[in-house]
């Protein structure tokens, strides 16, 4: 919750997730974080609802690759504006 709660704030303030070098990032990334913040949430939802089922274990491996794949892209991007400013 507190994952897609970040995003909203990102997305509704025109706030960049990440920035280019001195170039801000698209603003659609805050969109993608609050989606997969919602999905995450919705399973989590559903796995205390109806147990943790084959699917719902999938989901749930599925939504937290795209978080960590999405954390570790943001975190190299971040490096390689870092460098280029310094």
């Amino acid at each position: 919750m507190v994952y897609a709660g970040f995003g909203l704030a990102c997305a509704l303030s025109g706030t960049p997730l990440l920035y280019l070098g001195g170039a801000p990032g698209p603003s659609a990334l805050g969109w993608a974080v609050v989606a997969m913040g919602s999905l995450a949430a919705l399973a989590c939802c559903a796995v205390g609802r109806w147990g943790l089922r084959p699917a719902l274990r999938v989901m749930l491996w599925a939504i937290c690759f795209a978080c960590r794949s999405t954390d570790i892209h943001t975190a190299v991007q971040g490096h390689h504006a870092e460098a280029r400013v310094a």
